[in-house]
């Protein structure tokens, strides 16, 4: 082979042709077949070794990995899950009696198509995009005025509910259910803490990014 890690001795790579040699050549290099065997025997078992080793530590970057990523979609869930707690109170403490007539039928037929009303603000806002009521970035306020299409019911004052709205969206993003969009849709990272976002898209909506 041409990789010097696997030439046999030089006297073989550099011998006159078979042929050519004569008896006692030929018997010299018959007694060191072994040693050249044991040559390559010896440089195969360090590349054993070197790979056990790499592989060692590769599984265990790998379990530590699996480890902390289990650690992150419990943190999510927990985070979710208080989300879900905290709005759901929230709506039931401050709504007032729903209202009666058209709007109300649009919301309940909206709700019904997509599996029923949502528990909360945060899922509604989720379910613009997957309920496949919209596909693009939305705006804040575009958010606020889609919430009765996926049948979230709300009699709060416009300002109470834009705030309400913001403080969902701020927690959807931190979470990375929502992605934060610059004005000309192009991703904010989740690191990056001074740029303003324009508008927002759920993250399971999202294209991948080039």
């Amino acid at each position: 082979m041409e990789n010097s890690e696997y030439r046999i001795d030089a006297t073989l790579s550099n011998s006159k042709p078979v042929s050519a040699m004569s008896l006692v050549e030929i018997a010299e290099q018959l007694e060191k077949v072994t040693s050249w065997i044991e040559q390559q025997r010896v440089q195969e078992r360090e590349a054993r070794k070197n790979y056990e080793q790499i592989k060692t530590r590769v599984e265990s970057a790998i379990a530590q990995i699996n480890s902390h990523t289990k650690q992150l979609v419990e943190a999510q869930r927990r985070k979710m899950n208080s989300f879900d707690t905290m709005f759901g109170q929230s709506q039931a403490a401050s709504a007032p009696a729903p209202t009666a007539g058209g709007r109300r039928a649009a919301a309940q037929a909206a709700a019904a198509a997509a599996g029923g009303p949502p528990k909360n603000m945060p899922e509604a806002i989720i379910r613009l995009w997957t309920s496949g009521k919209f596909s693009q970035p939305l705006t804040t306020e575009e958010i606020v005025d889609g919430l009765s299409a996926v049948g979230y019911e709300s009699n709060a004052k416009p300002s109470s509910l834009k705030s309400s709205v913001n403080q969902a969206i701020a927690k959807l993003a931190s979470t990375g259910y929502l992605l934060r969009m610059r004005s000309d849709n192009t991703r904010i990272s989740i690191r990056d803490k001074t740029s303003r976002a324009r508008k927002y898209i759920a993250a399971s909506a999202a294209p991948d990014e080039e």
